[in-house]
């Protein structure tokens, strides 16, 4: 589930800065290329997992904050038993 906390909207009307709070159930995800053109600031309010990124497949804990460039793939890949609660910008 993702629930919208906020956003800047700049003076043409668009979005400039969005943040909104992440829900993710426990699972095993096959890889996606997911990427956007905005850069992605993600910090890990509770749970665990792993991350596919261009680095490599890397573990999520509770505290982790991550950045991803615009256009970088990255991908939740595997979600623990007890979920994931992300808050991204």
């Amino acid at each position: 589930m993702i629930q919208t906390v906020g956003q800047i909207i700049n003076e043409e009307g668009g979005g400039f800065l969005k943040m909104w709070r992440t829900f993710v159930d426990p699972a095993t995800r096959m890889w996606q290329d997911h990427r956007h053109g905005n850069f992605e600031i993600a910090t890990v309010i509770s749970g665990t997992g792993r991350y596919c990124t261009g680095a490599g497949i890397l573990p999520i804990e509770a505290g982790d904050v991550f950045v991803f460039a615009g256009n970088e793939p990255h991908w939740i890949l595997e979600i623990g038993s007890e979920g994931l609660e992300i808050i991204n910008l």
